[in-house]
């Protein structure tokens, strides 16, 4: 089991390990980070920007609400370095 620790608004002269990103968070040991954004329709160009940002702050999973995609194509859910694990169109 891995456990994580992440201290929100890390403390100045915090001891800092490899995985700190410098943004408003340190993870201290493996963490996993998680996306969770309502996109209010999921576009093309939401979709690149989801994916610059993914990969600038070193996210592992994306979740993604209110995507208004209301047909059955797979190939609209897809956001570059990430593999599609389910969706639901209702």
């Amino acid at each position: 089991m891995v456990s994580q620790i992440l201290l929100y608004g890390a403390q100045p002269g915090a001891k800092k390990d490899l995985t700190d990103t410098g943004d408003d968070f340190l993870a201290i040991g493996l963490a996993l980070r998680i996306m969770q954004l309502n996109v209010e329709g999921l576009s093309a160009a939401k979709r690149e920007v989801i994916s610059s940002i993914a990969e600038r702050q070193k996210i592992d999973v994306i979740c993604l609400e209110e995507t208004h995609v209301d047909v059955d194509k797979t190939n609209r859910f897809s956001i570059a370095g990430f593999d599609l694990l389910t969706y639901c169109t209702r």
